[in-house]
């Protein structure tokens, strides 16, 4: 571009800032529902944290059995040792217990996140216990299962996989949203430098940005522009350079 016009660009969605839309809430199959979530694609590391010798077995027979997919469990009784597996890394999910014999209710959720990275985290409640659980989901736990369905090999392998699933869908949409921001950095930093006047207006005509050499060809400052119809033609998108009656 060159000259004094300043360019306009109709269609923005990139440059604009909002942030994509949120991912519709997933939810987790019941007993026997079909799922589609997808086989994980690589072996996924299991750090069990569970005192009770049965059903800690519950659990690796239903993971062992899983279609597939391959679940390497590594089984921990006690919350310290659990906390050490953490830290040396290569966890994918974590399942505690939270009725341990050295640490209960919350207690043993807030310490493993305290050093999981933002590893996910399942956490086993009683059956009297689905406050208990509902808490947990609060204090940042991606799901809870009631030890009484650990008989159910299919909702506790559909659980592991709902939440992987998940945790990798919120991983893409922060990559999404740094990969936005960092677009939006540039396109402002370029756009403040540029000797030409740049006006990004969205579909419905309503300005959504100016920088400094717009402000200044307008005579107006950019706040009382913003928000407020173009008042100029646009035609059916792209890239337009007009000349602004002085």
């Amino acid at each position: 571009l060159s000259g004094h016009p300043p360019a306009l660009f109709e269609h923005c969605s990139i440059l604009s800032p909002e942030l994509p839309p949120e991912l519709p809430e997933l939810r987790a199959p019941a007993e026997g529902q079909a799922t589609m979530i997808r086989h994980l694609s690589s072996p996924t590391t299991v750090l069990l944290v569970e005192h009770n010798e049965d059903e800690a077995k519950l659990i690796q027979q239903a993971l062992g059995a899983a279609n597939g997919h391959v679940f390497n469990v590594q089984w921990e009784q006690q919350l310290a040792p659990a906390i050490d597996r953490l830290v040396e890394g290569g966890v994918d999910l974590v399942l505690v217990d939270l009725a341990l014999p050295e640490s209960q209710g919350l207690e043993p959720l807030v310490r493993l996140r305290a050093k999981s990275a933002g590893i996910p985290v399942i956490v086993l409640v009683g059956v009297q216990e689905e406050v208990l659980g509902a808490w947990s989901l609060r204090e940042g736990a991606y799901a809870y299962l009631q030890k009484d369905r650990l008989s159910s090999q299919s909702l506790v392998v559909t659980t592991v996989q709902y939440v992987m699933e998940r945790f990798r869908l919120l991983e893409e949409l922060e990559r999404t949203r740094r990969q936005l921001d960092l677009t939006q950095r540039k396109f402002r930093t370029l756009a403040v430098q540029n000797a030409d006047g740049i006006v990004v207006v969205d579909k419905t005509g309503v300005v959504r940005y100016l920088n400094p050499a717009a402000e200044a060809l307008f005579n107006h400052q950019s706040k009382r522009l913003i928000g407020e119809p173009f008042g100029f033609p646009l035609g059916d998108g792209g890239i337009i350079e007009m000349d602004i009656p002085g």
